[in-house]
């Protein structure tokens, strides 16, 4: 957990270093990327990774099919007052419209109820398994999180 924590106190400070100004993305060392790997949004990327609902979706996509927002909800579901029965699916659909915007999730239509959207992680997207831990390897960083987001 003092590990964690310490990678959380690393991600605000750089947050901070960006938003000061002092550093941009374009700075930072990148792979090339791979041929059919997602565009991603390296900040939004930092900024998904900071709550633990949106690490908690991450796991929750990482080896199934797509699912549905409301299939999604109670995985995701984060800690404090916005975690209220009413508000998951709300805070589950912004939550997923970021991780969008961010490349790391695609939504596709429902074909059996076109009413209903589905969520998947981003074809391309380097997911693999360490026993009980989920790794997302985004190109940029690598990231390491057990089943309940930490």
């Amino acid at each position: 957990m003092d590990d964690f924590c310490g990678w959380i106190q690393c991600l605000r400070r750089l947050r901070q270093l960006l938003n000061d100004g002092v550093m941009s993305i374009s700075e930072f060392p990148t792979a090339a990327t791979p041929a059919g790997a997602p565009l991603l949004d390296q900040e939004l990327i930092f900024s998904v990774l900071m709550q633990v609902a949106r690490r908690k979706l991450l796991v929750a996509m990482a080896d199934k099919k797509p699912q549905t927002a409301a299939e999604l909800m109670h995985a995701g579901r984060g800690r404090g007052s916005c975690c209220a029965d009413s508000n998951f699916l709300t805070s589950t659909l912004k939550n997923l419209k970021l991780m969008m915007d961010a490349g790391i999730v695609v939504q596709t239509e429902d074909s059996r109820d076109r009413r209903r959207a589905l969520y998947s992680l981003a074809p391309g997207l380097n997911v693999t398994k360490e026993g009980e831990h989920t790794v997302f390897d985004f190109g940029f960083c690598v990231v390491r999180l057990s089943p309940d987001g930490d």
